[in-house]
């Protein structure tokens, strides 16, 4: 048995007369409609229940035909065949095959089907679908009376185009199976009505509906949602009402299970010869409401335009303002940390003041610690000379010792007297260490009672020679030789110990020295390397602060500043028109 083809439902009917009621009632009872579905609006907060993809090929296709969704006239002849419309096609089979592959049953509704059905059965049926029509029909009285609620309009405006969408809906589904909806019966008892209407087209939808789903459809499809109730007919109306009224009739019937569609074939007949005969002036009428529109159209999309550039300008304007704020901010914020700096500047600065003359204080210590060192050393080299002196003196005093160490030996008789003598020399020679202890005081007396002292020897040496002649003399002189030079020779150890002491202090003064010149030089090099970097660091917070100054002076002296106050007042202006008059109203349904 060969697997049936899939079922679209398209869900025909002029706007306002109950589509999106009807549409969302099919898709609570599991029909699908696609993902992509306009949002509910202020004229429909249940929702529209339309596909937006379509909706947009919809009005793209009419807007190249020279139409629209309120334009009462007929399409032009051939439009089917037009650029536009195998534009359209397309895409209906790009919509098709995206969001409804796989699925036996789905289901479209959007007013605008009813002048562009003979598009869908085409592109349906070539992708081997089989479409059905399912009409949802309101009084045209009910249908212009809601239209001129909404837009301001004349009844007749609003019959007419009720005439326009039912006529080529009928005519173009003539050969498809469709099933008509009253309004009415809907809100009365929606389930039954869609059910029954499903079951004569043949699509299986809504056989199991749960108690959930009752209760749901309930508070969706509510009888408060209508407004404009059915008023009575004006006998003064024109042949036009009195079609629409019969084409009423005929559905109504028809909805109602009478075989009434040839008698609504002929009405459809009666509308199109009335229309050759009166309809010139109306298509007249309806082209210039067009080009107004398109006009109008235009003008709301340079205003838009305009609009969004006015915002776009005060947008730049207010991120100029927020961009100048946080400028201003960061300058002060700058300047802040520039008194800071030259604050911290300026004390640096006395630090470096203070360091300068602790290092000139410094310097001229050193200096005179240099020439102390100097003329220390020359000390040194002074005593070393007067030490290598007194070195070579003494060798030659040690060896006349030694050879008066012989002749002593020659003298031994006569001790008692060089006893006496003993004495006498010791106490002269404690006069002696006496005056060297006072010499060594004094480095500048070194010298000369060592000079004194060398005479004193050489004295004694002479003395020793005359009592060279005398043996008693001589003895006496030898005895004393003797002594002094033993006395001599501990003051000369002495003095070469002092020496030797004065010489480690020399130099450890010369290394104190030279450590302190080393710290105060580090010292003087960090102060003057400080220094540089606050100049650096201060002219590189000078050239910023240019730099901003500089932005500053260039946002105030641009056009685009100067255009602010003018492009507000105009929004303002603009905003206090669109709030006193009505804005642009959504597509009707």
């Amino acid at each position: 048995m060969a697997t049936p083809p899939p079922t679209a439902v398209l869900i025909v009917g002029m706007h306002r007369s109950g589509t999106s009621a009807l549409a969302g009632l099919v898709g609570k009872l599991g029909v699908p409609l696609g993902e992509r579905l306009l949002a509910a609006g202020s004229d429909n907060p249940k929702g529209y229940w339309e596909h937006e993809d379509v909706v947009a090929l919809h009005e793209r296709l009419l807007s190249r035909l020279g139409s629209r969704w309120d334009d009462v006239r007929a399409l032009p002849d051939g439009w089917g065949e037009s650029e536009a419309a195998q534009e359209a096609s397309s895409a209906i089979g790009e919509v098709i095959s995206r969001d409804f592959s796989g699925n036996v049953l789905w289901a479209i509704k959007d007013p605008r089907l009813c002048r562009v059905l003979p598009l869908w059965v085409e592109v349906l049926q070539q992708h081997q679908i089989r479409p059905v029509v399912l009409f949802m029909v309101r009084n045209p009285r009910e249908v212009a009376a809601s239209i001129e609620a909404r837009n301001h309009w004349h009844p007749l405006v609003g019959k007419l185009m009720w005439l326009r969408y039912m006529t080529e809906a009928l005519t173009a589904s003539s050969e498809l199976p469709r099933e008509v909806v009253l309004y009415d019966d809907l809100l009365a008892d929606p389930i039954p009505v869609v059910t029954k209407a499903f079951t004569r087209l043949g699509v299986k939808a809504g056989s199991a509906i749960s108690v959930q789903q009752r209760k749901v459809i309930a508070d969706f499809v509510d009888v408060a949602d209508r407004h404009h109730t059915t008023l009575a007919v004006d006998g003064s109306g024109s042949e036009l009402d009195a079609i629409a009224e019969q084409l009423y009739e005929s559905l109504v019937a028809i909805a109602h299970g009478a075989n009434r569609w040839s008698s609504a074939d002929k009405i459809i007949a009666r509308f199109h010869r009335e229309w050759q005969k009166n309809g010139a002036g109306v298509d007249a009428m309806a082209d210039m409401a067009a080009r107004i529109d398109q006009c109008l159209r235009s003008k709301e999309a340079d205003n838009f335009r305009l609009h969004s550039e006015l915002a776009a300008q005060i947008r730049w304007s207010e991120e100029a303002k927020a961009k100048h704020e946080m400028l201003q901010a960061e300058n002060a914020e700058l300047a802040s940390k520039l008194a800071a700096q030259i604050r911290w500047s300026e004390e640096a600065q006395a630090k470096h003041d203070a360091l300068h003359a602790e290092n000139a204080e410094l310097t001229s210590k050193l200096a005179a610690q240099i020439r102390w060192s100097e003329e220390a050393q020359a000390g040194r080299e002074a005593l070393q000379a007067q030490n290598a002196e007194l070195s070579s003196k003494l060798a030659a005093q040690i060896r006349w010792s030694e050879e008066t160490q012989a002749k002593q030996d020659g003298l031994q008789a006569e001790n008692a007297e060089l006893s006496t003598k003993l004495s006498a020399q010791i106490r002269c020679s404690e006069d002696a260490r006496e005056n060297l202890e006072a010499s060594r005081k004094e480095n500048a007396r070194v010298s000369s009672s060592l000079t004194a002292q060398i005479l004193t020897t050489r004295e004694m040496q002479e003395k020793c020679e005359a009592l060279a002649a005398s043996q008693a003399d001589l003895q006496k002189q030898l005895l004393e030789q003797v002594n002094k030079s033993r006395c001599q020779e501990s003051a000369l150890g002495q003095l070469q110990q002092e020496i030797r002491n004065s010489s480690t202090r020399l130099e450890m003064s010369e290394a104190e020295a030279a450590r302190d010149h080393a710290i105060q030089a580090a010292k003087l090099q960090e102060a003057i390397e400080r220094h540089d970097r606050l100049g650096d660091e201060l002219e590189k917070v000078l050239v910023e602060r240019f730099a901003l100054a500089t932005e500053l002076e260039r946002v105030y002296a641009s056009a685009s500043w100067k255009m602010t106050k003018p492009l507000r007042s105009a929004l303002m202006l603009f905003r206090n028109r669109t709030d006193s008059s009505h804005g642009p109203t959504r597509k009707p349904q």
